[in-house]
């Protein structure tokens, strides 16, 4: 589990859990270098004081109490690094064991520009079905062994079904 731990290519920290804090233990080096931080800086300190914005404070801890509660937890967050905030996919591990303190395992995935995509996608698709003029998506194919091309419009906006009358619905059918 040591190898494993320290070879993962993902940031991966590892906590013992006391009186709502996540104090940690061990960090891998994906960690050190996804946070900018060194094991040495790191250890000893509470994870959430190091990485979650105040904002956020209650959430985390949350998080980890779900963890040790339900033996894990999975979601969503933005977290604090070297090269400033960026968005994880956070898995959490908890165990409770019988004797001495609980410990917790973080997995961070960076989603980072999986959630930039997302965002301009939502923004393109506001100014398209905001739009005052009319608009439509077309789909090009290629024909065959042929030199021409064929045009299948995909969507039309708001603006232009009032235009020509023409509604999306109609396009499938």
């Amino acid at each position: 589990l040591e190898t494993l731990f320290e070879n993962l290519p993902t940031p991966v920290v590892r906590c013992r859990a006391r009186e709502e804090k996540a104090t940690i233990t061990g960090t891998n080096p994906a960690f050190s270098e996804t946070f900018d931080l060194e094991p040495d800086d790191a250890t000893g300190k509470d994870l959430n004081d190091l990485l979650v914005p105040p904002e956020q404070k209650e959430k985390a801890a949350e998080i980890d109490r779900r963890a040790l509660t339900n033996g894990s937890a999975e979601t969503e967050v933005r977290r604090v690094t070297g090269s400033g905030l960026k968005d994880f996919q956070l898995q959490v591990a908890g165990h409770q064991p019988d004797e001495g303190p609980a410990e917790i395992y973080a997995i961070y995935t960076d989603i980072t520009d999986q959630k930039r995509r997302e965002r301009r996608l939502r923004q393109a698709e506001t100014l398209f079905q905001n739009a005052q003029d009319g608009l439509f998506l077309i789909d090009v194919e290629r024909m065959g062994n042929e030199d021409g091309y064929s045009f299948t419009i995909q969507r039309v906006n708001p603006a232009y079904e009032e235009e020509t009358g023409l509604r999306e619905a109609d396009l499938r059918g």
